[in-house]
Order: C-alpha cells, then structure tokens, then sequence
C-alpha cells in the first residue's frame, strides 16, 4: 500500500529495537509495563499515523494475548498491549500485532539472509533461551528453552517455576546466577563445558525436526570464539542417525528481530493467520 507505515518492535528483556522503514531505533527495555509503554509510544509519535505495528515479544503469545512473560517486570501480565498502546500513543495507530520474539527473528533471518539449509533451527541464546523453526513453509516458534533436560544434573530451578529446563543450564540470567558474574567476565574453563552442554542439547533437539543446520543468536552468542568450537565438536561426535547439522552464529543479530517484525508487518511471510500469506515475500524483495 503506497503511503502505508508499518513499524517492527523487538522487545528483548533487556533492549527494545524499532525499525520503520530504513529507521532504527533503540532504548534500554524497562521493567515496569507503564514505563515500558510511555518509552514505546515516545518512540512512535516521531511517526506519522501507522498503518500497522509488530510487536515481537519474549513471551509465548496466545490469541493475541501474553502467556505469563517471565523474563519482564511488573505489570506485564495485566496488560492488554494492543489497546494500551493505542491509548497511550498520541499519534493514530491501526492494526497492533503481537507475536512471539523468535518468530520475528526466524523472518527476519530468512527474509535478510536468504535461503538456508530448511529445515533449520534458530536458538537464541539471551536472558532467556527461546527457538523457532525455520521451514518451507515459514516459522514456528517453539519453547525450546523449557524442554526438561537438566543438561549441567545440578536440578536448578527455572523462572517458570519447573527444575531442570534447559534455560535453567544455558541463558544469560542461568550464567549470571550460577557464575554470581557477568557472562563476559566468565573463564575460559566455564565455556568449554558450556560448549559441551549446548552440544548435548543440540544433539537432543536437531533429530527431532531433521534440522540441517542450527543458528545462534542473542547476547550470549557474542562468547561463540570460546565455546563454539567445543558445541561443534560434540554435536559431530554425538549425532546418530542423520547427518549433523552445522552449527553457526547469526551475523548482526541485534536488529534482526525487529526486522521480521516488520517484514511480518508488511504481510510478506506465510505466518500462521495472523496476515496475509505471501510465500513469494518470504525470502525475496526489499522492505
């Protein structure tokens, strides 16, 4: 639609990026809901009116509504965001759209780097640990990050109240809290055996979609130099029964999601009824 503004919003737990257009934007996201949605709408009112905005989130959403989102502040599970937002923004703002964040950013990987080796599977590996699977077909996201593997055997206990989750063993609140240190600061030593429990997990979770290839991202990810060579080893060695997958990190992942939440906002992806499908505008054509 000649004229149209579509907006993508990627809501991480600790940054939120916007881009509209060739625009990019980005602040620090805040705990408490009311805050967030006042940093939000000030973002948008340096808009005309939206046609359409994405809102990618690190929650599972259901009917367009947020399942207890575990890794956000206060007041985030009495929200209804797409009328809240409406309200809060002084500008007029048509169609909210909520979906999940690795849904955005599994788009916003095949939509900006083209085809890859379907099917694949994207992992993010930030505060939390969230997944997507990427077909022919388009993206699923999956909730990867509770699968109850207790990878490290040491039982901890999960933001989502269950022991053992693999997000419990592998995201960035789980090294903060078990290294009581900012994953930057962790030693060499620390990634070789996180290296290994990633492997362990991905050897676990590769069969179960045929994945050919599996991507990372997320902040945790920026550490791949120090435990990627011993994830891949591992998942070569241990693999059975189809051929292992390879395993690589996703190049300037920082705005990806908020680029599938836009290329979702246009309507070119053949997501799961929430707009129009277009299988074409998947991979090809600019934004």
């Amino acid at each position: 639609m000649s004229g149209s503004i579509f907006v993508g919003v990627d809501t991480g737990a600790t940054h939120t990026r916007v881009r509209a257009g060739d625009k990019y934007l980005s602040f620090p996201t805040p705990p408490r809901y009311s805050d967030y949605l006042a940093a939000l709408s000030g973002v948008l009112e340096g808009l005309s009116a939206i046609d359409r905005v994405v809102i990618a989130l690190p929650t599972v959403v259901e009917g367009q509504r947020m399942l207890r989102p575990p890794n956000l502040g206060p007041g985030w599970e009495e929200g209804d965001l797409r009328d809240d937002l409406r309200r809060a923004a002084n500008i007029a703002i048509g169609e909210v759209v909520l979906v999940q964040d690795t849904e955005a950013a599994g788009y916003g990987v095949l939509h900006r780097d083209g085809p890859k080796a379907l099917p694949s599977l994207l992992i993010t590996l930030s505060s939390g640990l969230g997944g997507a699977l990427l077909s022919e077909s388009g993206v699923r996201p999956l909730e990867v990050g509770h699968m109850i593997l207790d990878l490290s055997g040491r039982g901890a206990q999960c933001g989502c109240g269950q022991v053992g989750c693999v997000e419990a063993d592998l995201s960035g609140f789980a090294i903060t809290k078990w290294l009581a240190t900012d994953p930057e600061e962790a030693p060499l030593t620390f990634w070789a055996s996180y290296g290994e429990l990633l492997g362990r997990f991905l050897c676990a979770l590769a069969p179960l979609f045929l994945a050919k290839e599996i991507l990372l991202m997320g902040g945790v990810s920026n550490q791949a130099d120090q435990f990627l060579p011993t994830c891949r080893t591992w998942v070569r060695e241990h693999v059975r029964r189809m051929a292992p997958p390879s395993v690589s990190v996703v190049a300037n992942s920082d705005m990806v999601g908020a680029y599938g939440a836009l290329v979702i906002a246009k309507g070119r992806q053949p997501t799961r009824g929430v707009l129009s499908r277009s299988k074409k505008g998947l991979i090809n054509g600019d934004i």
